[in-house]
């Protein structure tokens, strides 16, 4: 049976109060405020499910973002799943802030698969093909952007286009490099310069040539003129 807030209340009434209410009159008036705790106390065993990242509704994930850790960017091409998925990771985020295994999750789960260099190569740790990076000072990081993982869409293929329908043949970014530069920002690498090096230039995943921008937190106009 279900707690009734109520006949919780009346039956710890003074004997006398109870025995002199003939007509009930008495339990009716309470169950007004009866009513009230009975929905208090619902809210309050469902409280739990606004705050799982797996029950909580996209109002109130963006919510929890926002007040607990003063995050609101999100990439258009996001889904609830996605959101989810960094409200659960972003309190680790916050642990590894900084760190290189830290930004290199924190990049992942925004879609941005990168490796980040702070040690320059040992003479024999090298492939043939892989990209080398010389780190020549203290507190110096590279930031390497192997690809973007592409959300699903809805590509036209041949045959399928309708004539004086808009065809698209080259895929917006999910991510643009501001974007990406931002992120690392919010990251606060132990670093004072960091370098940021493509694997792909612009969002071809195929082309091997660096291509390079360096940044330190004393240059501003990063956002106004980026060297892509």
């Amino acid at each position: 049976m279900s707690f009734n807030n109520t006949d919780y209340i009346y039956d710890h009434l003074p004997a006398r109060f109870r025995r002199d209410d003939k007509d009930l009159l008495l339990k009716r008036f309470l169950q007004i405020f009866g009513d009230t705790l009975d929905t208090w106390d619902g809210d309050f065993d469902s409280f739990w499910e606004t705050i799982d990242p797996d029950t909580a509704p996209l109002e109130w994930l963006v919510f929890w973002l926002n007040a607990l850790f003063g995050w609101s960017f999100f990439p258009n091409h996001f889904t609830t799943t996605d959101k989810r998925r960094v409200y659960r990771n972003f309190a680790r985020h916050l642990a590894r802030r900084g760190t290189r295994r830290g930004i290199e999750l924190f990049l992942k789960d925004f879609g941005i698969i990168a490796k980040v260099h702070t040690r320059a190569q040992a003479w024999g740790e090298g492939v043939w093909g892989e990209q080398v990076f010389s780190v020549t000072q203290p507190l110096y990081l590279i930031v390497e952007i192997i690809r973007l993982e592409t959300p699903a869409m809805d590509a036209s293929y041949l045959g399928e286009g309708a004539w004086g329908e808009a065809i698209y043949t080259r895929p917006t970014p999910p991510v643009t490099e501001a974007d990406i530069i931002n992120l690392v920002r919010y990251q606060q690498p132990h670093a004072q310069v960091i370098n940021i090096a493509w694997r792909l230039s612009g969002y071809e995943p195929v082309n091997y040539d660096p291509v390079w921008y360096q940044f330190s937190w004393d240059f501003t106009s990063w956002a106004e003129e980026p060297e892509w």
